[in-house]
């Protein structure tokens, strides 16, 4: 995801710092984000369009990925299922491809 945030004003998505765990603070973004979203945002939940030749374009030799003990993964867990996230795959991709075909086709006009 790439962010102009001069262009958000005050309206930048925040990441939810109660969760330390990259997983949770992922998920819960992203389903925030898909439940906000206004008419035309191509903003849905595990679509991830992709090409092959994107594999391997990128490396991390050294993200600074910790082990996260299982103490702070329950007490996580436990948090994110409390705030009732939906964060069910929108499975139907003919809806992803129209919506991202017609945001393509105003941007051209």
């Amino acid at each position: 995801m790439t962010f102009n945030f001069g262009a958000l004003g005050d309206s930048v998505p925040l990441l939810d710092e109660r969760f330390t765990v990259g997983m949770f603070f992922i998920i819960e973004f992203l389903a925030r984000r898909r439940a906000t979203r206004k008419e035309g945002q191509l903003y849905y939940m595990n679509q991830y369009l992709s090409i092959s030749d994107e594999v391997g374009a990128y490396d991390c030799i050294d993200c600074g990925v910790k082990d996260i003990d299982q103490e702070t993964m329950q007490k996580e867990n436990e948090l994110f299922k409390s705030l009732g996230i939906n964060y069910a795959s929108d499975n139907n991709i003919d809806i992803v491809l129209d919506a991202l075909y017609n945001k393509l086709k105003t941007k051209m006009a």
